[in-house]
């Protein structure tokens, strides 16, 4: 055995050597250990001795930890062909283990609560692979649980939301770098449903942290926003077309809040006010009409009030205003 043995499993060379190789194993390790003699043994009953094997077996530290160790194991041959021991490579995998154990614990966390939740709550490995992904995925995206376990998350985007999801990992990685591990990314991403069609998606995302505070993972949720999408889109449609109307039109045309304050003024305002549109935006509808016509406003605003207030919203008003230049 290699000097190596002290710096991974802490005792000397000399203090294993012509001992049992269980002699260091937990007994969940002894357990994965004594599967894999039975393996070797049944196949080289059947004449093969080419098995190579590779474990990861819990070890003992004399420390009281527990140390994970991955071994590649091959039979050595005499030259009758017949096995007369094992040579093995191991090395030290405990760190990539106690992530893999966090990252379960919290998955485990989060099942129950994901099982039964309609927006989509998923887990992701450090290489933005999906590990755990609720039952909810179905109705979004069309596909199983076991359809996208393993899959690439970049693999249900569209080129452009794959843009955007590099530049939220170059993001959390700059943070990382400065300590920061806090960080939660609120992004929306076209993606593809199994059938072809594109959809919206919310997603909020925060690291998944080990018990040092290192980042094992990514958890997200994510929810449909196609609809919303959609009426924005339709939404901005219609102000580009009021807005050339109301730019072509010798009307004065006004959108004001619910404040009475003027949130867009036609360019034909100038030649009523005298003041420039961008003058008008923002500006108070009481500072540029009359007191009787401010009162008549006032009038009607009550009537409209009171007809919503049952339900009513198709009051249409048509007042004679008094302007202030």
């Amino acid at each position: 055995i290699s000097p190596g043995v002290e710096r991974v499993m802490g005792v000397k060379p000399e203090d294993v050597l012509g001992k049992p190789a269980s002699v260091m194993m937990t007994e969940k390790g002894l357990k994965v250990f004594e599967t894999s003699v039975a393996e070797r043994q049944e196949a080289e009953a059947n004449g093969d001795f080419s098995m190579v094997k590779t474990l990861i077996v819990e070890q003992a530290h004399p420390s009281g930890k527990s140390v994970f160790l991955e071994t590649v194991t091959k039979a050595l041959l005499d030259e009758n062909g017949r096995r007369i021991g094992l040579l093995g490579v191991g090395r030290d995998v405990t760190e990539r283990e106690s992530a893999l154990d966090a990252l379960r614990k919290s998955q485990a966390k989060y099942k129950l609560l994901a099982d039964n939740a309609e927006e989509v709550i998923f887990t992701m490995d450090n290489e933005y692979k999906i590990t755990f992904i609720s039952p909810s995925v179905k109705g979004l995206l069309g596909m199983t649980v076991d359809e996208t376990m393993g899959m690439s998350v970049a693999e249900l985007l569209t080129d452009e939301s794959k843009f955007k999801l590099k530049e939220a990992m170059i993001e959390r990685l700059a943070a990382e770098a400065n300590g920061d591990y806090s960080l939660v990314n609120r992004l929306e991403l076209e993606q593809k449903r199994k059938d072809g069609e594109i959809i919206w998606m919310e997603t909020i995302t925060k690291g998944l942290l080990d018990d040092n505070g290192q980042r094992v993972g990514i958890l997200g949720v994510g929810r449909d926003i196609t609809e919303r999408k959609q009426a924005e889109f339709e939404l901005r449609e219609s102000r580009s077309k009021f807005k050339m109307l109301a730019e072509n039109s010798g009307d004065v045309i006004l959108s004001i809040d619910r404040n009475f304050e003027v949130t867009y003024a036609s360019p034909s305002v100038e030649k009523f006010v005298g003041l420039l549109p961008e003058q008008i935006v923002g500006l108070h509808l009481k500072d540029f009409v009359s007191e009787r016509s401010w009162e008549a406003i006032m009038d009607f605003t009550k009537k409209r009030l009171a007809l919503e207030a049952q339900g009513d919203f198709s009051m249409v008003s048509q007042e004679e205003l008094e302007i202030l230049r």
